[in-house]
This record gives C-alpha cells, structure tokens and sequence, in this order.
C-alpha cells in the first residue's frame, strides 16, 4: 500500500502549499487564541470593575431626603423624564446634607426619596451592579474573540492576495509563450 505523505501531486504549486499552510496556522491560532484572549480581556475587564464597584460602594450610601421645592423643570435628555429638585437629608451621624437631585416629575415639597451620597456629602449616581460588571466582562470578552478573528481573517486575505498576484503574474508570463506557439500555427 502506497503511503499519501510520499506521493506528491505534479499540479500543486509552492503557493497552494503556503496557502494550505497558511490556513491551517491560522486555523490553530484562532481556536487556541480566541478563547485564551477572550477570557483574558474579560476577566481583566470583570477585575477592574469589581474593584470600581468595591470603591464606589465603599464611598457611596443611600439616604433618605426629603425634597425641599418642587420637582420642576423640562427633562434634559428624551429617556430620562426625571427633573432636578433641591433635597435635604440628615446623615447617621447627625449631620445635614443638601443638594440637588434628579427626581421623578411631579413630586412635591416634603416627599421623601431615596438617593446615593458620597462621603463628602454630594449628591452621586449609584455604584455599579455586579450585573453590569459581569455583563461589560462579557461583552469585551467576545469583543476581543471577535478582534482575534478579524485578525486571522484580515491576514487570511492578505495571503490569499500575495499568493493570487503571484499566481496571476505566473499564469500570464505562461500564457505568453503557449500563445505565442498556437497563434504561429494559425496564421501559416
């Protein structure tokens, strides 16, 4: 029985070898690098946000305010209908603390709403939620899996170019000496 490996094909050319080559190296980078790259962005991205999120929760708490005018106003942006209105609120430690907030609209002086302070007393948005720690990871994650491929792919057509002008310019410089051979046959 013959053995395939010692056989070699008369019609395959250097370049389909490279090409072949060429897709199977990027073929073994993308199964073994997507998935390393993908869980690495993704895990440094959920790291680093989970240390925001420790940070602003260590910063940050909820107070309970009472609204010292009327919520009025036009809201600002076409998906936040909540309009700005000047609170108060006492601290743990006794303390008063006023500021303004972003309230639902209609609410009126003396209602009671709940918001996040920071330690110096302002008025701030809520920490992160692990939700969109965990959702940002990922997002950048298949992010990067996807950057990987388009990386393999790119390279993949750049190779194929190289090696079609290669292969285009042979083809031609070929045809040239057939043509010139077959068309002295027909004008004799």
């Amino acid at each position: 029985m013959m053995n395939r490996q010692n056989v070699r094909n008369p019609l395959r050319r250097t370049s389909d070898r490279v090409e072949r080559w060429s897709v199977r190296s990027l073929l073994a980078v993308m199964i073994f690098a997507v998935p390393a790259v993908s869980l690495r962005a993704g895990l440094a991205m959920y790291d680093s946000d989970m240390r925001t999120l420790h940070s602003q929760v260590a910063e940050r708490h909820l107070v309970t305010a009472q609204l010292l005018s009327d919520a009025t106003g036009v809201p600002t942006e076409a998906v936040d209908v909540r309009q700005g209105a000047r609170v108060g609120w006492t601290e743990k430690d006794g303390r008063q603390g006023t500021g303004i907030a972003r309230v639902e609209p209609g609410l009126t002086r003396g209602a009671t709403v709940r918001l996040w302070v920071d330690r110096h007393g302002r008025v701030t948005d809520p920490p992160l939620s692990t939700g969109l720690v965990t959702a940002t990871a990922w997002f950048v994650g298949l992010m990067a899996g996807a950057a990987v491929i388009a990386v393999c792919g790119g390279t993949w057509a750049v190779v194929r170019l190289i090696l079609n002008r290669g292969r285009y310019r042979r083809w031609e410089t070929d045809w040239k000496q057939v043509e010139a051979r077959w068309s002295s046959r027909f004008i004799e």
